[in-house]
């Protein structure tokens, strides 16, 4: 009896997603803000002693803000690839032309904060 292409065991693949940086840290964060079409639409951060770093929207820019999330987590996988350390990863785009998407963080706009706790609640 002959078999069927369907009854074959199928071959399954592994398949990974590129590292991340931590998505939360209880460290010292810097961050800078987020500006897309001349709105601030949410926070780069980055711990300065962790591999912990991520996007910070700003639920009030709407769908500009989520529209910025994507691009900033593709930005910073990208930027973990590299071999960037999160603080290194959030000064690499500072200063760079504004992007539809992603927007921009200006040159000279970082600040601290106590930790992501923190920059949360200063987010309101």
């Amino acid at each position: 009896m002959r078999r069927g292409p369907m009854s074959e065991d199928p071959q399954f693949t592994t398949v990974s997603m590129p590292d991340d940086y931590a998505y939360r840290t209880d460290t010292a964060v810097v961050y800078a803000p987020v500006v897309r079409g001349g709105v601030t639409v949410g926070h780069l951060w980055a711990s300065a002693t962790e591999s912990a770093a991520g996007f910070l929207a700003l639920p009030a820019a709407g769908t500009a803000s989520r529209a910025a999330a994507f691009a900033w987590t593709d930005r910073l996988r990208e930027s973990k690839a590299q071999g960037l350390t999160a603080l290194e990863a959030l000064r690499h785009w500072t200063g760079r032309p504004d992007d539809p998407k992603a927007g921009h963080v200006p040159a000279d706009a970082e600040a601290q904060a106590a930790d992501l706790a923190a920059l949360e609640a200063e987010q309101g």
